[in-house]
């Protein structure tokens, strides 16, 4: 009964979500990666919403091909969409592919490979629609196992009880109708659609933009490594990368930051009139780190900007997602802690002498994604070559074949 979902999930939740999500575990190296649902609703609705998530979850026929068609038609037009709009996320995760293995899923998720898969299975849906209701069977299969699930919660007492009495008879039936499963191995394909193939260290992703989405990125410092270099990167991105992307390049917006949870490293900058004069500014970070002479205030200036992890979160989501993704993570208050007081303890010419040998290891390994107009792009890689400099390699955003 699509509609009575879709009647029963319009009054009784207020968000209703799942996406896969990966995350490097707390020692730098482990992949952590989660199938996550998000459920936001209000104590009077609490169990009529609880009753939803689990139909949707365990109740469904997938084998129903003609729905099955639709939402597959659905998500293959956000996704288009998505991809030209927020051309962010395709191009900072085409940037992290090659660094991490979750830039590789994120990449595998939201990229131009996700196009061109969804594309296939859109167009041919009859010919994939055995496969793909395997894959889900599969997929639910795994999911009865009650040991696999962890919960975050936020809210109050009354609905924490309902909470774990709906899932003490949730776990009674999913232990009941679990069928073994073998484990899973974080492996990477061999064949394009699953990745196999290398991206170029300087790609272009041709899309109908007016504006460019550029990227670079590199692997993560170790997590010994992490504090100064965080308070460093910091400093580049108040003042260097918010005046020569925003202020002067007149750009949306344009950062840089260390993706704890995802292991690399990105500049970026979105919204942006320039393409070329972009790398430029991203070549230039560690000419400006060496050039610095940092006080301690603007170690201080550093941190009041930097320490967000110190502060609890105020959304409820906030602190259900933070909770959720620090014990998954394995990050213990003590790790936090001992991070802390090494950015509290932190000098100048600390951090600098970190994040100097970071960016200098780190060159010759980086990758390079712009998402602009093919026009822009070629225009940037004949300059690039007038200058002596490698062009970027010209695929689409949305390959058609």
């Amino acid at each position: 009964d699509w509609e009575g979902t879709a009647r029963r999930r319009a009054a009784f939740t207020g968000a209703l979500s799942c996406a896969p999500t990966a995350i490097v575990a707390a020692d730098g190296k482990t992949p952590v990666v989660d199938l996550r649902f998000q459920l936001k609703t209000l104590d009077c609705d609490f169990d009529e919403a609880l009753n939803l998530w689990r139909d949707l979850v365990f109740s469904l026929d997938p084998t129903d091909q003609p729905r099955a068609f639709d939402v597959q038609k659905q998500a293959f037009s956000g996704l288009r969409d998505e991809l030209v709009n927020e051309a962010m996320g395709a191009v900072t995760g085409s940037a992290a592919r090659e660094h991490s293995e979750i830039g590789w899923l994120n990449h595998l998720w939201n990229s131009p490979l996700t196009y061109a898969f969804n594309r296939a299975l859109t167009h041919d849906f009859d010919a994939h629609f055995a496969q793909l209701c395997e894959a889900m069977h599969q997929i639910r299969a795994f999911l009865l196992d009650p040991s696999r699930w962890t919960w975050s919660f936020t809210g109050g007492d009354a609905s924490f009880a309902r909470l774990e009495s709906h899932l003490s008879a949730w776990r009674a039936a999913m232990e009941a109708a679990r069928t073994p499963v073998f484990g899973l191995e974080l492996r990477r394909g061999e064949n394009a659609l699953d990745g196999g193939a290398s991206l170029p260290k300087n790609l272009g992703l041709a899309a109908p933009l007016e504006v460019q989405f550029c990227a670079r990125s590199f692997a993560a410092p170790s997590p010994e490594k992490m504090p100064l270099v965080d308070l460093g990167v910091s400093l580049l991105r108040f003042d260097y990368f918010l005046p020569e992307i925003r202020l002067k390049g007149n750009a949306y917006g344009g950062s840089g930051q260390i993706s704890v949870p995802s292991g690399v490293t990105v500049y970026y900058s979105y919204r942006d009139p320039r393409l070329v004069e972009t790398l430029d500014v991203f070549d230039g970070a560690l000419s400006y780190a060496k050039a610095q002479n940092w006080s301690d205030d603007d170690i201080e200036r550093a941190l009041l900007g930097n320490v967000s992890d110190a502060v609890p979160a105020i959304r409820p989501a906030d602190a259900t997602n933070r909770a959720l993704t620090r014990f998954r993570r394995a990050e213990t208050p003590e790790m936090r802690a001992q991070s802390y007081a090494q950015k509290l303890a932190a000098s100048g010419q600390g951090v600098q002498n970190a994040l100097v040998e970071y960016l200098e290891e780190s060159a010759q390994n980086c990758t390079n994604v712009v998402a602009a107009s093919r026009l822009n792009l070629e225009n940037a890689n004949r300059e690039l070559e007038k200058a002596g400099r490698e062009p970027l390699e010209i695929a689409e955003m949305l390959p058609e074949n």
